[in-house]
């Protein structure tokens, strides 16, 4: 164990002075020390994945895919889902809503290693309370696949995995 960490502590140095890293802030020690800030924050992720889950698979519940209008329709619940979100939580947490958009923050280091751990549990908790509360707001008759992701009549599974 000592071992291990005095080689993860050299390594880390020597990529802080080779590539001018600071890994107090990429690691995020900091951000979560903050309690506040960090609760605010997560509580913010919570309730927007929860709402985009909530109103976006809503929307699509019951609905069978006949027509164009009901697709725009769909579209068009879950692009003013998020645009509301935006406006509510942007400027409290970044409004991720989203584990894919956090991981994609988290790459580009705009984002802690530590902070977007807890982003992403907050998420998956907000994204399966907002799934819940769809299956259980919807009857049983009209629930179906329940916005279940499918594949169209003429394609392969294959194709579908490679689209």
């Amino acid at each position: 164990s000592i071992t291990y960490n005095s080689y993860l502590y050299s390594m880390m140095t020597w990529l802080s002075e080779h590539f001018n890293l600071d890994t107090k802030k990429i690691i995020g020690i900091d951000d979560i020390t903050d309690t506040k800030t960090i609760w605010r924050c997560l509580a913010a992720e919570l309730i927007g994945t929860l709402l985009l889950v909530l109103v976006g698979t809503g929307s699509c519940t019951g609905v069978q895919l006949t027509s164009g209008d009901v697709v725009v329709r769909i579209a068009l619940t879950f692009g003013f889902i998020i645009a509301t979100m935006v406006q509510c939580i942007g400027h409290v947490s970044g409004c991720h809503i989203n584990p894919a958009v956090t991981c994609g923050l988290l790459v580009t280091g705009h984002i802690s290693i530590l902070k977007a751990v807890f982003y992403i549990i907050v998420q998956c908790v907000g994204a399966i309370a907002g799934s819940a509360i769809v299956k259980v707001m919807t009857p049983e008759a009209a629930r179906g696949n329940l916005c279940m992701t499918s594949l169209g009549a003429n394609v392969e599974p294959m194709q579908g995995f490679l689209v």
